[in-house]
């Protein structure tokens, strides 16, 4: 297909970044520190693929999900925050 570029950069580079990651883990000291350091990888970087400014993004996630610090989300709650959705985009967007 000529409409697919010939190259996968885009991927290679994410691989990088998690090899990259992986010596920094090392130094997490705890199974529970490399757990959470891995989840705030993903969620940065998914952030970032979908055009927000993260620090913006995770202020507006931690705030949001502050009331159940010590129970579970309800998931109406995590899908209203989740980096696609129209309002988090709004309010997290880049400025162009």
């Amino acid at each position: 297909d000529p409409l697919v570029a010939a190259h996968n950069n885009s991927s290679e580079e994410a691989f990088v970044s998690i090899a990259r990651g992986r010596h920094n883990w090392l130094f997490a000291y705890s199974e529970d520190g490399a757990r959470a350091l891995t989840v705030l990888s993903s969620i940065t970087k998914t952030a970032r693929r979908c055009g927000l400014n993260v620090l913006k993004y995770l202020e507006l996630v931690m705030n949001r999900f502050r009331e159940w610090r010590e129970s579970a989300i309800p998931s109406d709650v995590i899908e209203s925050v989740l980096p696609w959705n129209d309002e988090i985009r709004e309010l997290c967007g880049l400025s162009v």
